[in-house]
């Protein structure tokens, strides 16, 4: 799970090549563009060995895939993000004109759906890019938005918007059309809003920070799972009174990672390491795919930076007279990975930890847990505030130009 971050929203739509595969700041629009991806020569086919990767079955019948740090792409079989789309700009006007993107998606039809927190509007673009319509607007009507922060396709072709302001899903039709609205019964909300329908057409939506739940079309909470958890080294800041007013990882420390997978899955991982758990949604550890990598310096520049921000925040947040519990300094290195997500095929992509300056990449497994290799990707990347989506080996993501216009 990943709290909120202050942050402009872009977004990133992607190509297809068949044959390879939460403050808005002023003004923000949103930009679209391409990550298609080019002549994929995979890893394996989940049925033996794969290249590169030793295969281990440990007690239980958990499979470790363990693989190089090199990966299996050579230098002319790798994948290229190649951008197909853009929308919006710093001089955007009208409904490419965004503040605050809080979930993208493409639906079955290609078109481009765009959830905008600050306006309270779902906006759908075709898949060139061009305005279709837009919906929603502030206030607890039908159809209205007070807080929009998740959004999920059905297998129906529904739209669920989750409104946490309003404490409830609003559901449109495929054509976006106002169908109904049920209760959210849920006093947790988590953004981004990590979950969504699972492969068998069940809503899955967050309950806790240590639990996830099945939601029933009327919003009746049915079945209930346990989410991964582990103990990390917290900063808490207390204000004059006494009181509890933040509780924050403590910078470059390590901290757990959770990724949904509809197929009925969750994948989790601590930062100290490449190393990437597959569990089912009752808790049983299926796979684990895990690769050597280079530890990466916190530079003092970093390490100083970081502990500023987090005086700042303590500061804000607590005011004068606020005691600080917690080690506030930085660990000698970064953790291995800054993220990690899963496409719609089962791969998973993971942008690694990397020393200031260098260029960005992200590392992806393929579906039999073998490192395939980097890919190159945009400064601007957004992969923390909003997840991207996958369809048909298109990504859409966010995206800031270097002016940090979306």
């Amino acid at each position: 799970m990943i709290s909120p971050v202050p942050s402009p929203s872009s977004r990133t739509k992607g190509s297809r090549d068949r044959g390879g595969l939460p403050a808005a700041r002023a003004r923000s629009a949103l930009a679209i563009f391409g990550a298609g991806l080019m002549a994929a020569c995979g890893g394996g086919d989940g049925r033996g060995v794969p290249a590169g990767a030793v295969v281990d079955t440990l007690a239980g019948g958990v499979v470790q895939v363990t693989s190089s740090s090199h990966g299996v792409w050579g230098a002319e079989d790798g994948w290229t993000l190649v951008p197909e789309v853009v929308l919006g700009s710093a001089t955007a006007d009208g409904p490419e004109l965004f503040g605050n993107v809080a979930a993208l998606a493409e639906d079955a039809q290609g078109r481009i759906l765009v959830l905008d927190n600050q306006a309270r509007e779902l906006r759908i673009f075709d898949a060139q890019g061009t305005h279709l319509r837009t919906v929603g607007g502030r206030g607890g009507g039908p159809g209205e938005f007070q807080t929009p922060v998740g959004l999920a396709l059905a297998p129906d072709g529904r739209i669920w918007i989750v409104d946490s302001g309003n404490g409830r899903y609003s559901v449109l039709d495929a054509e976006a059309e106002f169908v109904t609205s049920w209760p959210r019964a849920l006093g947790f909300m988590a953004w981004p809003w990590p979950t969504g329908f699972d492969d068998r057409g069940r809503l899955l939506d967050v309950a806790g920070p240590d639990e996830l739940v099945e939601v029933a079309a009327d919003g009746a909470l049915l079945d209930r799972f346990a989410l991964p958890t582990a103990e990390v080294e917290s900063v808490r800041a207390r204000n004059a009174q006494g009181n509890m007013v933040l509780s924050a990882v403590a910078p470059f420390r390590p901290r757990l990672q959770w990724r949904f997978d509809p197929r009925g899955y969750l994948w989790s991982a601590m930062g100290h390491e490449m190393r990437f758990v597959q569990q089912t949604l009752e808790g049983d550890t299926v796979r684990i795919i895990r690769r050597a990598h280079d530890p990466v310096p916190v530079s003092r520049i970093e390490a100083d930076s970081a502990e500023a921000f987090l005086r700042e925040m303590v500061a804000t947040s607590a005011g004068e007279g606020a005691t600080i519990e917690g080690d506030l300094s930085s660990p000698a290195v970064k953790p291995a990975f800054v993220t990690f997500h899963l496409d719609d095929e089962g791969r998973v992509w993971v942008e690694p930890s990397r020393a200031r300056g260098e260029p960005r990449t992200v590392e992806v497994f393929d579906t039999d847990g073998s490192f395939l290799g980097s890919i190159a990707v945009d400064q601007g990347l957004d992969l923390l505030t909003v997840r991207p989506f996958w369809r048909e080996g298109a990504m859409t993501a966010l995206v800031t130009d270097p002016n940090g216009v979306p």
